[in-house]
């Protein structure tokens, strides 16, 4: 496995699988980044979460989690296709439970 792909399953450990699902599916039709669009899809195809964190070398997901306090965290995910290519963003949460009940978004990023 390479550096990525363990950086993304330990912010996934950090965050909860239960929590980061919720917030991409709170994120679904907002379209503005491909990056969730492409991720929602694999999931809605069956493909495991664990797999899209970690498929690809030096291109595919980025996941980097950090807490805020106890229930908000600061999520900063994306997606590089290519050297030139992909888009992100980063996101404050509050979480209840595993349901999403405040959305932040403060970045976008697209190369």
């Amino acid at each position: 496995m390479n550096a990525r792909a363990e950086r993304n399953l330990k912010a996934l450990d950090r965050l909860g699988e239960g929590r980061f699902i919720a917030f991409l599916r709170s994120q679904k039709d907002d379209g503005d980044i491909l990056a969730v669009k492409f991720f929602n899809d694999g999931l809605d195809e069956g493909v495991p979460m664990r797999e899209i964190l970690t498929e690809g070398d030096a291109f595919g997901y980025q996941l980097e989690v950090s807490s805020v306090s106890a229930d908000r965290f600061r999520i900063d995910f994306g997606c590089l296709a290519g050297p030139e290519a992909g888009d992100g963003g980063t996101w404050e949460v509050e979480f209840d439970g595993d349901r999403p009940v405040e959305v932040v978004a403060s970045r976008h990023w697209v190369c």
